[in-house]
């Protein structure tokens, strides 16, 4: 069989007496190549575009979990929270559309405040969790067994269009410090669930608390529904 010379890349094998050398216009930052320069502005452009959005939003993103991180009560967290559904959802269900509609109320929160509760499925921010309580360190010293913060329970109800690819049920707060564990859902879109908010992630409740006078030890929002 006759051999002949080829070109060889990116999957692509081109006889050399057919190819032809032109100039190309490579992006550093996607390794695309585009035939024209008029194509590759076209792309750089739409590329600085996506990004400054990105860097945007993670912009927005940070500050919202910041004030809502540095409310002084959890009344306030409860009018937060349902005054900023799009924050919850994007951070719960980045890659899909929110519904149409989308809303979320705390309807139930139960709370007492510990100076230890157990890390092993979750932990503050900074913390680590250890599961059994035999975890150790690298210099083989053991890890926390818990943390102070508010542990109960929580419900809360969802509103707005189904959608398909969502997420709202026990992990659906926790990238926001809400960590919920074991419970589940009435049928009507209300889910209840144990809840856990560590002293750490919500330094301004710790605070306040701690100046305050009262020094809450616990309390009691709403009716219950999943858990009555």
């Amino acid at each position: 069989m006759p051999k002949i010379k080829a070109y060889v890349g990116a999957g692509a094998l081109i006889p050399v007496d057919i190819a032809k050398v032109k100039t190309a216009y490579s992006c550093p930052w996607t390794k695309r190549v585009f035939r024209t320069k008029r194509d590759y502005v076209v792309h750089l452009s739409h590329l600085r575009r996506t990004r400054m959005h990105a860097m945007i939003a993670r912009k927005r993103r940070d500050m919202l979990l910041e004030d809502l991180r540095h409310q002084i009560s959890f009344d306030n967290i409860i009018r937060w929270i349902g005054i900023h559904p799009d924050f919850i959802w994007r951070n719960a269900n980045p890659s899909v559309p929110m519904p149409e509609g989308f809303g979320i109320e705390i309807t139930y929160l139960d709370l007492m405040h510990r100076d230890h509760i157990s890390n092993s499925h979750s932990a503050p921010r900074g913390g680590v969790t250890n599961w059994g309580h035999r975890g150790v360190d690298r210099d083989g010293k053991p890890l926390p067994t818990g943390y102070p913060g508010w542990d109960g329970q929580i419900e809360y109800r969802i509103t707005g269009e189904e959608s398909a690819g969502g997420r709202w049920g026990s992990d659906f707060m926790r990238c926001i410090g809400i960590h919920t564990g074991s419970g589940g859902g009435t049928g009507d879109r209300r889910y209840g669930y144990s809840v856990t908010f560590w002293d750490d992630d919500w330094p301004s409740i710790k605070m306040y608390n701690a100046l305050s006078e009262e020094n809450l030890k616990g309390l009691r929002f709403g009716k219950p529904d999943y858990f009555k």
